[in-house]
Protein backbone atom coordinates (compact mmCIF):
# COMPACT_ATOMS: atom_id res chain seq x y z
CA UNK A 1 0.00 0.00 0.00
CA UNK A 2 1.42 3.46 -0.71
CA UNK A 3 0.01 6.69 0.69
CA UNK A 4 0.53 10.30 -0.08
CA UNK A 5 2.01 13.30 2.23
CA UNK A 6 -1.16 14.40 3.41
CA UNK A 7 -2.40 11.11 4.33
CA UNK A 8 1.09 10.38 6.26
CA UNK A 9 0.98 13.98 8.11
CA UNK A 10 -3.16 12.89 8.81
CA UNK A 11 -2.22 9.62 10.39
CA UNK A 12 0.96 10.81 12.91
CA UNK A 13 -1.39 14.07 13.64
CA UNK A 14 1.45 16.41 12.05
CA UNK A 15 0.48 19.73 10.61
CA UNK A 16 2.41 21.13 7.24
CA UNK A 17 4.00 23.60 9.68
CA UNK A 18 4.97 21.12 12.16
CA UNK A 19 6.63 19.58 8.91
CA UNK A 20 8.46 22.47 7.63
CA UNK A 21 9.99 23.03 11.20
CA UNK A 22 11.38 19.89 11.09
CA UNK A 23 12.85 19.74 8.21
CA UNK A 24 14.63 23.25 8.77
CA UNK A 25 16.18 21.31 11.49
CA UNK A 26 16.88 18.35 10.32
CA UNK A 27 14.40 16.65 12.32
CA UNK A 28 12.32 14.49 9.75
CA UNK A 29 13.13 10.32 10.22
CA UNK A 30 11.14 8.05 7.81
CA UNK A 31 11.42 4.68 6.91
CA UNK A 32 14.33 2.88 5.51
CA UNK A 33 16.92 6.34 7.15
CA UNK A 34 14.59 8.72 4.55
CA UNK A 35 15.50 12.17 5.65
CA UNK A 36 12.95 14.49 4.45
CA UNK A 37 9.42 14.10 2.63
CA UNK A 38 8.22 16.11 -0.21
CA UNK A 39 4.46 15.82 -1.74
CA UNK A 40 5.55 14.55 -5.36
CA UNK A 41 6.72 11.70 -3.52
CA UNK A 42 5.03 8.51 -2.43
CA UNK A 43 5.31 6.82 0.85
CA UNK A 44 4.69 3.56 2.86
CA UNK A 45 2.58 2.72 6.05
CA UNK A 46 5.64 2.21 8.33
CA UNK A 47 6.51 5.79 7.29
CA UNK A 48 3.68 6.85 9.80
CA UNK A 49 5.39 4.15 12.14
CA UNK A 50 8.81 6.13 11.77
CA UNK A 51 7.31 9.32 12.45
CA UNK A 52 5.48 8.18 15.38
CA UNK A 53 8.35 6.46 16.81
CA UNK A 54 10.79 9.52 16.93
CA UNK A 55 7.96 11.40 18.88
CA UNK A 56 8.37 8.78 21.49
CA UNK A 57 12.31 8.59 21.61
CA UNK A 58 11.95 12.87 21.52
CA UNK A 59 10.53 12.72 25.06
CA UNK A 60 14.11 11.35 25.95
CA UNK A 61 16.75 12.34 23.34
CA UNK A 62 15.18 15.21 21.95
CA UNK A 63 13.79 15.54 18.27
CA UNK A 64 17.24 16.11 16.78
CA UNK A 65 18.46 13.18 18.38
CA UNK A 66 15.52 10.78 18.38
CA UNK A 67 15.03 11.63 14.32
CA UNK A 68 19.00 10.41 14.13
CA UNK A 69 18.38 7.18 15.81
CA UNK A 70 15.02 6.25 14.13
CA UNK A 71 17.24 6.82 10.34
CA UNK A 72 19.98 5.05 12.04
CA UNK A 73 18.72 2.33 13.29
CA UNK A 74 15.82 0.99 11.00
CA UNK A 75 16.94 -2.67 10.31
CA UNK A 76 15.95 -3.09 14.38
CA UNK A 77 12.55 -1.29 14.30
CA UNK A 78 11.58 -2.31 10.49
CA UNK A 79 12.32 -5.90 12.87
CA UNK A 80 9.95 -5.45 15.76
CA UNK A 81 6.92 -4.00 13.55
CA UNK A 82 6.74 -7.12 11.45
CA UNK A 83 6.93 -8.91 14.61
CA UNK A 84 4.13 -7.23 15.77
CA UNK A 85 2.00 -7.74 12.57
CA UNK A 86 2.58 -11.48 13.53
CA UNK A 87 0.15 -10.92 16.17
CA UNK A 88 -2.05 -7.81 16.11
CA UNK A 89 -3.26 -8.46 19.35
CA UNK A 90 0.20 -7.12 21.13
CA UNK A 91 2.12 -4.60 21.34
CA UNK A 92 5.67 -4.87 19.65
CA UNK A 93 8.42 -3.30 21.92
CA UNK A 94 11.43 -1.33 20.48
CA UNK A 95 14.14 -0.68 23.02
CA UNK A 96 17.23 1.74 22.68
CA UNK A 97 19.89 1.10 25.28
CA UNK A 98 22.44 3.67 26.61
CA UNK A 99 25.98 2.36 27.10
CA UNK A 100 28.91 4.38 28.78
CA UNK A 101 32.28 3.18 28.84
CA UNK A 102 33.79 2.81 32.30
CA UNK A 103 37.40 3.55 31.19
CA UNK A 104 37.03 7.45 29.21
CA UNK A 105 33.06 7.55 29.69
CA UNK A 106 32.04 8.12 26.21
CA UNK A 107 28.67 7.08 25.68
CA UNK A 108 26.73 4.57 23.01
CA UNK A 109 23.81 3.53 22.04
CA UNK A 110 22.20 0.21 20.88
CA UNK A 111 18.60 -0.55 18.73
CA UNK A 112 17.23 -3.67 19.92
CA UNK A 113 13.83 -4.80 20.58
CA UNK A 114 12.74 -5.49 23.75
CA UNK A 115 12.97 -9.28 24.42
CA UNK A 116 16.69 -8.29 22.86
CA UNK A 117 16.95 -5.65 26.11
CA UNK A 118 17.55 -7.95 29.19
CA UNK A 119 20.47 -7.77 31.22
CA UNK A 120 21.71 -11.49 30.56
CA UNK A 121 21.00 -10.24 26.15
CA UNK A 122 22.77 -7.24 26.81
CA UNK A 123 25.75 -8.76 28.52
CA UNK A 124 25.83 -11.69 25.94
CA UNK A 125 26.13 -9.07 23.27
CA UNK A 126 28.30 -7.28 24.99
CA UNK A 127 30.88 -9.94 25.43
CA UNK A 128 30.91 -11.28 21.98
CA UNK A 129 31.59 -7.63 20.40
CA UNK A 130 35.41 -6.62 20.72
CA UNK A 131 33.62 -3.04 19.51
CA UNK A 132 31.36 -2.99 23.04
CA UNK A 133 34.24 -4.18 25.06
CA UNK A 134 34.36 -1.84 28.43
CA UNK A 135 30.47 -1.03 27.93
CA UNK A 136 28.20 -1.27 30.84
CA UNK A 137 24.58 -0.49 29.88
CA UNK A 138 23.23 2.38 31.80
CA UNK A 139 19.33 2.71 31.17
CA UNK A 140 17.16 0.85 28.65
CA UNK A 141 14.31 2.91 26.77
CA UNK A 142 11.26 0.70 25.47
CA UNK A 143 9.02 2.43 23.40
CA UNK A 144 5.72 0.90 22.29
CA UNK A 145 5.06 1.06 18.72
CA UNK A 146 1.82 3.11 18.20
CA UNK A 147 -0.84 2.04 15.81
CA UNK A 148 -1.97 4.98 13.68
CA UNK A 149 -4.78 6.78 14.19
CA UNK A 150 -7.74 5.77 11.08
CA UNK A 151 -9.30 9.11 10.42
CA UNK A 152 -10.87 7.65 7.71
CA UNK A 153 -7.91 5.66 5.97
CA UNK A 154 -7.73 2.60 5.55
CA UNK A 155 -4.24 0.59 7.29
CA UNK A 156 -5.27 -2.45 7.88
CA UNK A 157 -2.98 -4.11 5.19
CA UNK A 158 0.72 -5.47 6.85
CA UNK A 159 2.92 -3.05 7.34
CA UNK A 160 5.71 -5.42 6.46
CA UNK A 161 6.05 -9.44 5.71
CA UNK A 162 6.34 -11.75 8.27
CA UNK A 163 9.65 -12.16 9.95
CA UNK A 164 11.46 -15.42 8.86
CA UNK A 165 9.77 -15.54 5.69
CA UNK A 166 11.26 -15.20 2.31
CA UNK A 167 9.92 -12.14 1.38
CA UNK A 168 10.73 -10.29 4.21
CA UNK A 169 14.34 -11.78 4.07
CA UNK A 170 14.34 -10.57 0.76
CA UNK A 171 13.41 -7.44 1.66
CA UNK A 172 15.92 -6.72 4.14
CA UNK A 173 18.49 -8.76 2.65
CA UNK A 174 20.53 -5.01 1.73
CA UNK A 175 21.29 -4.65 6.04
CA UNK A 176 23.10 -7.52 5.88
CA UNK A 177 25.78 -5.11 4.76
CA UNK A 178 24.98 -3.25 7.61
CA UNK A 179 26.48 -4.74 11.02
CA UNK A 180 25.32 -1.28 14.07
CA UNK A 181 25.55 -2.94 17.19
CA UNK A 182 26.70 -0.61 19.51
CA UNK A 183 27.33 3.12 18.32
CA UNK A 184 29.00 5.51 19.66
CA UNK A 185 27.80 9.52 19.72
CA UNK A 186 30.58 10.26 17.40
CA UNK A 187 30.14 7.84 15.16
CA UNK A 188 26.56 8.44 14.64
CA UNK A 189 26.97 11.02 11.58
CA UNK A 190 29.25 8.21 9.58
CA UNK A 191 26.64 5.59 10.76
CA UNK A 192 23.46 7.81 9.54
CA UNK A 193 25.04 7.90 6.09
CA UNK A 194 25.54 4.45 5.51
CA UNK A 195 22.32 3.21 6.85
CA UNK A 196 20.44 6.07 4.25
CA UNK A 197 22.73 4.55 1.37
CA UNK A 198 21.16 0.90 2.20
CA UNK A 199 17.57 2.22 3.22
CA UNK A 200 17.09 3.57 -0.18
CA UNK A 201 17.88 0.33 -1.55
CA UNK A 202 15.34 -1.28 0.40
CA UNK A 203 12.75 1.74 0.20
CA UNK A 204 12.99 0.65 -3.96
CA UNK A 205 12.43 -3.16 -2.76
CA UNK A 206 9.28 -2.35 -0.42
CA UNK A 207 7.62 0.15 -3.17
CA UNK A 208 8.45 -2.25 -5.93
CA UNK A 209 6.63 -5.53 -3.58
CA UNK A 210 3.25 -2.91 -3.79
CA UNK A 211 3.98 -1.69 -7.37
CA UNK A 212 0.31 -1.58 -9.11
CA UNK A 213 -0.82 -0.04 -5.80
CA UNK A 214 -2.78 3.54 -5.71
CA UNK A 215 -2.86 5.70 -3.04
CA UNK A 216 -6.05 5.78 -1.46
CA UNK A 217 -7.44 8.90 -2.48
CA UNK A 218 -6.77 7.99 -6.40
CA UNK A 219 -8.55 4.47 -5.67
CA UNK A 220 -11.21 6.48 -4.91
CA UNK A 221 -11.50 8.95 -7.74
Amino acid sequence: MRITLDELLTVTNTSEEQLKSARRRGQIALAFARNDAFRKLWYLPVDAVAMLLTMALAKVYGASVAAQMVRMFGDAWLTVVAQAETDFSMDALFAVVDFIHEGDGKRAHMACGARDATPEAIAAMVAKSPAAQGYVAERINRMIRVTAARHGIDLTDRFMSAPGSSEFAELMAPYTQQAIGIVELSARRKCEANARRIGELVRVRAMGHRRGSQSLHAAEA
